[in-house]
């Protein structure tokens, strides 16, 4: 009977530890999901937007090869890297009301809650960081889309250079006014969450004692009683 009671055990844990595993591997895919379609699908359309009205010259690339011949995954390498940083630059541009000084805090704060929830209850927030990733790839597609047809189809006077300066300009704004501020709130935040669920296990702990302590109250009381009734 013990046997059979330590494998059924064995196999719930085992199985806890897999359903553990597999939503901690979702959430690293939807980590995944939000750089893909959060930075590096926008900066792709973006990219897209110059070559489709040839102010980006497909043959001045090929050429560019021709000279540098590079393997496959170093050109796919590249052409990611390119995407997703230009990818920040509009994610930047699309979130800057919430990086000036004067911004309330934006939805995407991360407050030591969410943190306690998300290690406690990490299927419940599948959703919310479902709706966080679409509103980065609208936010950031829809600026790609915008700046693409200004900067490559109304503005072609616009030097490259400018369009540089333009994104450093868009990534230093929010570097200095609130990228510093945010971490400081993250920070805070893991050290209150970590808190937090020290508390909690403390609770816990002391709530699965509790019932032990009145049975060992019980059962002294009913040795000293049985002498009395013999």
């Amino acid at each position: 009977m013990a046997d059979d009671s330590d494998s059924k055990s064995d196999a719930k844990k085992s199985g806890d530890d897999g359903w553990s595993g597999f939503l901690t591997e979702l959430l690293k895919g939807f980590l995944i999901l939000r750089d893909v379609f959060g930075y590096a699908f926008p900066g792709a359309i973006f990219l897209g937007v110059g070559i489709l009205s040839n102010r980006i010259d497909p043959q001045k690339l090929r050429d560019a090869y021709r000279s540098y011949p590079l393997p496959a995954w170093s050109i796919a390498a590249l052409v990611i890297v390119a995407c997703y940083a230009v990818g920040h630059i509009l994610a930047a541009i699309a979130y800057l009301r919430w990086d000036w000084p004067s911004a309330e805090e934006p939805p995407t704060s991360v407050t030591a809650a969410m943190l306690d929830a998300r290690l406690r209850y990490p299927v419940l927030l599948v959703e919310s960081d479902r709706r966080e990733i679409l509103a980065m790839f609208r936010g950031s597609t829809g600026t790609g889309l915008v700046l693409g047809v200004v900067l490559f189809y109304w503005l072609k006077w616009v030097p490259y250079e400018w369009m540089f300066v333009l994104g450093g300009v868009a990534l230093l704004i929010p570097f200095h006014f609130s990228t510093m501020r945010h971490l400081n709130v993250v920070k805070q935040a893991t050290v209150d969450a970590a808190k937090l669920s020290d508390a909690k296990a403390k609770e816990n702990a002391a709530a699965a004692a509790a019932p032990e302590a009145s049975k060992g109250l019980v059962d002294a009381l009913k040795a000293w009683l049985a002498p009395l009734f013999k």
